[in-house]
């Protein structure tokens, strides 16, 4: 039993290695935007492709200026300024240990049917 101490204790702090790294679902929402107020309902956009942001404890803000920072904001932006996106379908957001990291579908907003002040989807900005 002696000589199995080595090889339990390495496959013991890779499951704890394995865990810290677990992403733990914490919303779904249908589009989300820190950049555009909400959407003209009906509004066809361009899908970009998949997008991905992620905000970390201790990283520089983008949208925050103060000591109060939305994580979730800030990895919707970090995702929108990455990516180019107007707006993100079918966000889905995750904790990973001490970070928040955002997925969906990037989308423009085409011409013709550009975002709109009062309508449609409302952004999530300031909804944490």
């Amino acid at each position: 039993m002696r000589n199995l101490k080595g090889p339990l204790a390495i496959l013991g702090l890779l499951a704890l290695v394995a865990c810290g790294a677990e992403r733990i679902p914490l919303a779904t929402m249908p589009a989300v935007s820190m950049t555009e107020r909400s959407v003209a309902a009906g509004t066809q956009g361009e899908e970009i492709g998949e997008v991905e942001g992620i905000y970390c404890q201790g990283d520089d803000p983008i949208v925050s200026d103060s000591k109060n920072i939305g994580m979730l904001d800030e990895a919707i932006m970090q995702a929108q300024k990455q990516s180019g996106a107007d707006y993100i379908t079918g966000a889905q957001f995750f904790r990973e240990g001490d970070c928040v990291v955002v997925t969906g579908l990037g989308m423009r907003a085409t011409a013709g049917s550009q975002p709109t002040p009062d309508d449609g989807v409302a952004a999530a900005g300031g909804a944490q």
